[in-house]
């Protein structure tokens, strides 16, 4: 039996982790505890992911000729990923602070951006599902234009509240957005804000909702789908896992809530190892995996993370 495509377009960092054994004090100095490197970006991370589920996995993109660059392409071919590169100056490098007491994250950005990458329209033709992130938005239409009409298409538009990605979210079967998105766009409360982007999107949509879990957003309702209980070690990556997951489980065959109970699930382990692609759980991992859901309701979820916003807001 032929294995099944995935496509994956969008952006490839190398992500530099550093944990630190202090708390962060701008001006001040503190001792790293270690170092390590991982494959960051959305499409990147879901490229091996898919690749470790068994699947035909494609991954096109921008990168450079350099050490970064070359170590980037080095492990994603150790992963399987085949490879589809556009060629720029200078591969993107982040620096990741983690705080070992706290387990917070400060994520120091490149400023260098992805380069738009040059496709043939015939990679758009075989995959049963293209996951394209915010970075490569630019190749949408293309994409919309070409590709196979029974492909589902897995979008990630981060934070990022753009007319573009807004279009796309419109055209998608299962759009799913963070709450932050929600809360940006709607400029009011999650409760409110999820109302007002399910008439603006004129169908049902997800929300991640961090710790919580996730939100399934219909016309006259919001069903919770709790979190697993899990004690997380690192949460990098856990929204780019969670849209993979689902697109996965879809593909195999399981109903929507399944989907969705799914991507919760590879989410919980994504965030019991440190790192971004090397915390990616295998096959057996998740198939083995046994927690406890988390007994919350949805009044609590959406007090809980508008009083977040708001303390984020003040400071």
């Amino acid at each position: 039996m032929a294995k099944k495509q995935v496509l994956s377009i969008g952006e490839v960092v190398l992500d530099e982790t550093v944990v630190l054994k202090d708390s962060l004090v701008v001006g001040g100095k503190s001792d790293s505890q270690e170092v390590s490197y991982s494959v960051g970006g959305p499409s990147a991370c879901a490229s091996i992911f898919f690749a470790k589920m068994g699947y035909c996995s494609v991954f096109a993109t921008s990168l450079a000729k350099d050490k970064e660059g070359y170590w980037i392409k080095e492990n994603l071919e150790r992963f399987k990923v085949k490879l589809v590169i556009t060629y720029q100056s200078k591969t993107q490098k982040n620096i990741v602070l983690v705080q070992l007491q706290s387990g917070i994250r400060t994520i120091v950005k490149d400023s260098v951006k992805s380069k738009l990458v040059e496709l043939t329209t015939d990679i758009y033709k075989q995959p049963q599902l293209i996951y394209l992130d915010r970075h490569q938005v630019g190749v949408f239409d293309q994409l919309l234009t070409y590709k196979n009409d029974e492909a589902l298409i897995i979008f990630d538009p981060s934070v990022e509240v753009s007319l573009k990605n807004l279009l796309i979210l419109k055209q998608l079967d299962y759009p799913i957005v963070p709450w932050e998105f929600v809360v940006c766009w709607s400029k009011d409360r999650l409760e409110v804000g999820s109302s007002k982007l399910r008439r603006f999107l004129k169908k049902d949509y997800i929300i991640t909702v961090a710790e919580f879990g996730a939100l399934l957003v219909k016309e006259n309702s919001v069903k919770v789908f709790p979190a697993y209980d899990i004690k997380p070690v690192d949460v990098l990556g856990a929204g780019d896992i969670f849209r993979a997951a689902f697109g996965y489980a879809l593909l195999e065959r399981k109903t929507l809530d399944q989907a969705i109970d799914f991507a919760n699930k590879v989410s919980a382990l994504q965030c019991l190892k440190k790192g971004n692609s090397s915390a990616i759980p295998n096959k057996s991992e998740i198939e083995g995996f046994r927690a406890n859901l988390k007994q919350l309701d949805l009044k609590t979820i959406f007090i809980s993370l508008n009083q977040y916003n708001y303390e984020k807001q003040k400071t």
